[in-house]
């Protein structure tokens, strides 16, 4: 038990002691505050009852109130008295009235225990004369009405000609005029019963329903909400920067190099290189993912570079898609060398009444920009090695999967993601295609707000739900460079040159037998350990299902990452290795992470376009373009705003009310049977906050 000879240490923690109060429970003490006063300066401080002792500290929250134990007093005009601390409390106790009050003042009462009063229906705030006392009267008149809506709550200011005053200043202004009181000691007995009459007198003149006060302005709509509302701001997922030490050192120099060049991070260049070289590589080399199984991957893959319309992303993707062209126009003179010589011994054939029946001679193909499913189909047939879809505007070719009819061109591209699958196509228009390899790897670019509705899709219920946004792994967003500066440093034709040699062996190894390599035994350990950690969090249950199909779909990611890293570091020497390294494994893990942060910033920038749907709709509620209590159908029927998807206002009314500017009010059908209304009201501070 705690003995008041206990209440010594508190005394004596610091210098100027004045007073203290304790905080009961039950009648059990669980805090204490105390207060210091050293020359002009005031200090609380908290104690916490610790083995017979006092140490300094806070109980739990919600705290208790203090005064609980004063609820039995006979009432002061029916009504408890709260004041804005503990000071101003003790006074009333004095009187013999029941009186309470917060911890820490008026700046936290939310975070007291209000629930003891549930069964009290009227109360009389003694506020101070000053903002935090307004804002301490409207907060506290919230968090009764919260308790019981049906309580009275009035407000009294004793001090409305002084700043700051409080009941103590009125006090010492009145009846104690003249007294040697010092504020803490207890009142004699005269004092007592004058004060006691005077207060009384006083409140009886100027208590006023809080609603009908117009300097504390308190809204009883306010009871609903929580607190004061919450900046409406968007804080992206945190992403790493692209490691470029997994990149030979010639690589990464003229990744550093290109990018300082348009002033922008590394990441946009290296993501297109990595994309570019899987592209390169496709079908012609074969990771054994087990070592006595039949998993197998291979290196096409789709992935795109997300950033704002002056981030530079064309220019990089224009760069790095340009190391191609040798090897485009090197193909274009093979081919018309080939073609010339096709057409030559037709004719000879013909001269000499020869059939004639050899094939075609095929254009090697790299790149395409714009082509439909049946071209695809047919470049395909030529290019066992698969081809890569470049698209600057990644937003139109996904606009054009979304028109009526394309279902199929969809179904059919996500066929070509994987790389080992094999397609047939028997139309009565044309000849039977049979066992075409569609492999596509897929490169973009795309603004932020252009990917959200996909993402958005990808994260519903609907048509959009099928994975195809998922196999989008390679997504890179990272945080841009926003100052600009200009850079003299140019890229050495050296350096050129041995890039060039590296995609050119690349090449020519690809056109060669199709190869397959493999783990070596310290690697296949390693990556069995991730597989096995990655596989069973995808499937714990604990991430939305969109996000369990992206994870799902990591693991070619890494196959993708370890084929392109080994081959490009067996790319200048003459008996390249077949199998990948340990150093090369966790260089590609290394990507995993990388990719997978980048592509949780994209999921979670959803939260960016309903942001700026709350945003727009709070204006409108500022502007009184409609009614502060209103239905979602009020905005999308009337297209107010550009608002004509109720999904769309739906989402952004949520976050509103997550947001704590507005509170969902639903109301009952009169009649039987009806399906009732669901009404929203916004914030009375919502105004105030602009």
């Amino acid at each position: 038990m705690l003995s008041m000879d206990s209440l010594i240490s508190v005394q004596n923690s610091q210098p100027g002691y004045k007073n203290h109060w304790l905080y009961t429970d039950n009648s059990i003490p669980v805090m204490c505050v105390a207060r210091y006063d050293q020359g002009k300066d005031k200090t609380f401080r908290q104690f916490i009852p610790d083995q017979g002792d006092w140490l300094e500290g806070m109980c739990s929250a919600p705290y208790p109130l203090y005064g609980l134990s004063t609820l039995a007093n006979p009432l002061c005009l029916d009504s408890i008295i709260i004041t804005e601390g503990e000071k101003n409390c003790s006074l009333v106790h004095q009187l013999g009235w029941p009186a309470l009050t917060t911890v820490l003042g008026s700046s936290n009462p939310d975070k007291s225990d209000w629930t003891p009063l549930r069964h009290f229906n009227r109360y009389i705030i003694l506020r101070d004369n000053d903002k935090p006392g307004i804002d301490y009267t409207r907060s506290v008149s919230r968090l009764l009405r919260s308790i019981n809506p049906d309580c009275q709550v009035f407000v009294v200011n004793l001090c409305s000609s002084s700043k700051g005053g409080d009941l103590i200043d009125w006090a010492q202004a009145t009846v104690l005029l003249g007294s040697q009181w010092d504020e803490y000691s207890p009142l004699k007995v005269p004092q007592i019963e004058s004060l006691k009459s005077a207060l009384e007198v006083e409140i009886k003149k100027q208590m006023v329903e809080v609603e009908q006060c117009p300097k504390v302005g308190f809204k009883p709509i306010e009871a609903c909400f929580s607190g004061e509302p919450q900046e409406l701001e968007l804080k992206l997922h945190p992403v790493p920067s692209f490691p470029l030490e997994v990149f030979p050192t010639d690589i990464a120099e003229f990744l550093r190099i290109q990018s300082a060049q348009v002033s922008q991070v590394p990441d946009f260049a290296a993501t297109i290189l990595l994309l570019v070289v899987a592209g390169l590589i496709g079908r012609s080399i074969q990771l054994k993912m087990r070592p006595n199984g039949t998993w197998i991957e291979v290196a096409n893959a789709w992935g795109c570079i997300v950033g704002s319309p002056s981030s530079k992303k064309s220019p990089i993707m224009r760069t790095i898609m340009n190391l191609l062209r040798p090897l485009e126009n090197k193909a274009q003179e093979e081919y018309q060398q080939a073609f010339k010589a096709y057409k030559a011994k037709q004719r000879e054939g013909k001269e000499n009444g020869e059939e004639f029946d050899e094939c075609l001679p095929t254009l090697r193909r790299y790149i395409t920009d714009d082509t439909t499913t049946p071209k695809l189909r047919e470049l395909f047939a030529g290019n066992p090695r698969g081809l890569i879809l470049r698209n600057d505007e990644l937003k139109g070719q996904l606009d054009k999967l979304d028109k009526p009819g394309a279902e199929g061109d969809r179904s059919f591209l996500m066929n070509c993601w994987s790389g080992l699958e094999c397609y047939s196509e028997d139309r009565m228009c044309r000849e039977s295609q049979i066992n075409i390899p569609p492999a596509l790897t897929w490169v973009g670019c795309i603004p932020p707000t252009a990917l959200q509705k996909y993402l958005r899709e990808a994260m519903g219920r609907g048509s959009g739900a099928d994975g195809f946004m998922q196999r989008f792994q390679f997504v890179c967003y990272p945080d841009t460079i926003k100052e600009f500066t200009l850079s003299e440093e140019e890229i050495p034709s050296d350096l050129h040159k041995q890039i060039y040699c590296r995609l050119e062996n690349l090449d020519k190894q690809s056109q060669a037998e199709f190869m397959e390599i493999v783990f070596s035994p310290e690697a296949q350990d390693r990556f069995d350990q991730w597989l096995i950690a990655h596989e069973t969090d995808s499937r714990s249950g604990r991430h939305p299902v969109y996000w369990e199909s992206h994870l799902g779909k990591q693991a070619k990611l890494v196959a993708v990452a370890c084929i392109v890293l080994h081959s490009l570091d067996e790319s200048i020497k003459h008996s390249p290795k077949t199998e990948v390294s340990i150093g090369t494994l966790e260089k590609a893990l290394s990507l995993q992470k990388y990719y997978e942060a980048h592509a949780l910033r994209c999921y979670e920038s959803i939260c960016g376009s309903i942001l700026e749907d709350a945003r727009a709709i709070l204006r409108i509620l500022r502007e009184k373009r409609i009614a502060t209590r209103f239905k979602a159908q009020d905005i999308y029927r009337s297209g107010i705003g550009g608002f004509e998807d109720g999904a769309r206002v739906k989402a952004a009314l949520e976050l509103l009310e997550d947001k704590g500017w507005l509170v969902r009010e639903k109301v009952s059908s009169s009649g039987n049977g009806g399906r009732g209304h669901e009404f929203w009201n916004l914030h009375p501070r919502a105004f105030s906050k602009e």
